[in-house]
């Protein structure tokens, strides 16, 4: 805990560090009366982590601790929103440096929605303060290429936390998944020219854990005729299924946060279990019309994902991407242009950088909230096909099931288009996750 340096005696563990500081800077600001903290005091406690300490992450603690401090009360005096005020005071200053210094005004919004104590679920003002310039932040592509992937990634994650509001991006249910159309026609393969000879749709983004969950909720694990080839295994006991070590289970393998966010990817289930989540919302598409009777959602196959990620000859001019429950046209007229990079090697083109994916180099060790990596989208607008999480696709050989895109732990070479990983249909980790596609159910 102490060592030793220059004739004293120092707490060694950054923690400690964090406390003595945070707990300093109460005293000298904070520990009065609640009401008389006022805004002068909270601009003088402001003033101290500006402009730039929040991008380190010892002054992150210390900002947290000071922010817990703030919402201290004594005795039984009736609490005031001393850290609502504080908090407020530090959200002006990142709107005044959201343009000239957009990483230091990040994370602070960062910090100021992580500092989500009982101030937060009492306030709602505060609560709508914060969410308004996420999405304000998320739906600015300008501001969010001027960050960095750290900075993009933890304002995702704090989003979560406090409740992800977003109107413009449809992940928020099941129903409202986002997918991206993608016209018939010939692609480039690793080896030579294919054609894809129908129209098809592939989600915008992985399926996120609120939208498994709402199969979870529906029984859907319950259901046996979402699951023929489990029952075929006899690894189906009426609701629990059988892992490859013969345990049961009723929902994917659970992990800590941040995999366990509502708006990010769903980890930890199988190839089976993602193919009964496609039939159950196949069920639901047709039970309430979303979708004809003779398409349906399940996973993509190798030739379908490849040619999502890589475009086909010939590519839109813009992307066309609807929510499931309100698809125009199930295989609409679109204006497309030749394809400038038809053989890339990532969705984006030929290179990759830190900020075009979530894998190793981008070094974040863990997944994110969907729709943080902006630049690295297809052709056809689907986001986070490479990085992330790897995909189940729908094909199988021989007993193997195979997966495409990489996941946040690996290196480039993985989530090249061409480069596919083969699994057992019962493996399950907390870097694979799924993809939805919609074609023809004769397919």
């Amino acid at each position: 805990i102490l060592t030793w340096q220059q004739d004293r005696f120092v707490f060694n563990h950054p923690g400690f560090h964090a406390y003595f500081a945070a707990r300093h800077l109460f005293e000298l600001y904070g520990k009065s009366h609640p009401s008389q903290f006022g805004e002068a005091k909270a601009t003088q406690l402001a003033a101290v982590f500006l402009p730039d300490k929040l991008l380190q992450q010892k002054w992150l603690e210390v900002f947290l601790l000071v922010a817990a401090y703030l919402d201290l009360t004594d005795n039984a005096v009736k609490p005031v929103d001393n850290q609502a005020q504080f908090l407020n005071v530090m959200l002006q200053h990142a709107d005044r440096m959201s343009t000239q210094q957009p990483n230091t005004a990040t994370a602070i919004l960062t910090a100021c929605t992580l500092a989500r104590s009982e101030v937060i679920g009492r306030n709602s003002q505060l609560k709508s303060a914060l969410q308004r310039r996420l999405e304000t932040f998320f739906n600015n592509r300008e501001q969010m290429r001027r960050n960095t992937p750290p900075r993009i990634t933890e304002a995702g994650y704090s989003w979560s936390v406090l409740g992800d509001n977003r109107r413009s991006v449809h992940f928020l249910h099941a129903h409202s998944a986002e997918f991206c159309f993608i016209p018939a026609g010939e692609y480039q393969s690793a080896t030579e020219r294919l054609i894809i000879p129908y129209a098809y749709w592939l989600g915008r983004y992985p399926i996120t854990q609120k939208q498994f969950n709402e199969f979870i909720r529906d029984r859907g694990y319950q259901t046996e005729r979402f699951w023929p080839e489990v029952t075929e295994r006899n690894q189906w006991q009426d609701g629990p299924i059988l892992n490859r070590s013969q345990q049961p289970h009723q929902q994917p393998k659970r992990y800590q946060e941040p995999f366990n966010l509502d708006h990010y990817p769903v980890v930890g289930l199988t190839w089976f279990e993602s193919l009964a989540y496609s039939r159950w919302l196949t069920e639901k598409a047709h039970q309430y019309r979303w979708l004809p009777e003779n398409w349906q959602i399940s996973l993509a196959s190798e030739q379908e994902w490849v040619k999502a990620a890589r475009g086909g000859l010939n590519i839109p001019k813009e992307p066309l991407i609807e929510p499931l429950n309100k698809l125009s046209h199930i295989s609409p007229t679109v204006e497309v242009m030749l394809n400038p990079e038809p053989t890339r090697v990532y969705p984006w083109g030929n290179q990759t950088q830190p900020h075009l994916a979530n894998h190793n180099a981008t070094n974040l060790r863990e997944t994110n909230t969907v729709g943080c990596f902006i630049d690295g989208r297809s052709p056809y607008g689907c986001e986070e096909l490479c990085g992330n999480v790897w995909e189940w696709l729908r094909d199988q050989a021989r007993g193997v099931r195979f997966t495409k895109g990489g996941s946040f732990i690996e290196p480039d070479h993985m989530m090249q288009i061409d480069y596919r990983k083969r699994w057992h249909g019962l493996e399950a980790h907390k870097y694979i996750g799924l993809r939805l596609a919609l074609f023809p159910s004769d397919i």
